[in-house]
């Protein structure tokens, strides 16, 4: 078989196989009823390339909007005292409990696909890249009355 007509056969054949079937050596081999070695050669000779889609977030112009908002409404307006400087300082934030949250995501920020190199991987869109399905675990800190 000539290498252009492999390459081509090959080519087919990747195509023919979702994306998502193709995340690392193992599962492309397997997809493609091919070795890890043929896949690893094809990766080195750029025949297939590596790509990563990452999460992109939408944020809407209300949640803007409502951020800029709350961070807003921490600036306290008076100047400052005992000092040459003059303008807005921050609320201290003294009277607040700080929540500490700690989540782990069922989706992975950045997936790896091997591609043609004329393929691009399908995009990945959610709501926000921070709402992706989670479990969280929280944490409460105050200030000592």
């Amino acid at each position: 078989m000539e290498p252009l007509q492999r390459l081509l056969e090959l080519a087919t054949k990747t195509r023919s196989v979702p994306v998502e079937q193709r995340t690392n050596y193992p599962q492309t081999a397997k997809a493609l009823g091919l070795s890890v070695g043929l896949i690893f050669n094809m990766m080195t000779n750029k025949e297939i390339v590596k790509r990563t889609t990452p999460v992109k977030s939408i944020l809407t112009q209300s949640n803007r909007e409502r951020r800029l908002q709350w961070a807003l409404g921490y600036v306290d307006d008076a100047t400052l005292p005992n000092s040459q400087n003059q303008g807005h300082a921050f609320d201290p934030m003294l009277h607040l409990i700080h929540i500490d949250e700690k989540w782990f995501t069922h989706d992975r920020k950045t997936r790896r696909y091997f591609v043609l190199p004329d393929e691009e991987p399908a995009q990945r869109h959610h709501q926000s890249a921070r709402h992706v399905e989670k479990t969280m675990f929280m944490a409460a800190v105050a200030r000592p009355r």
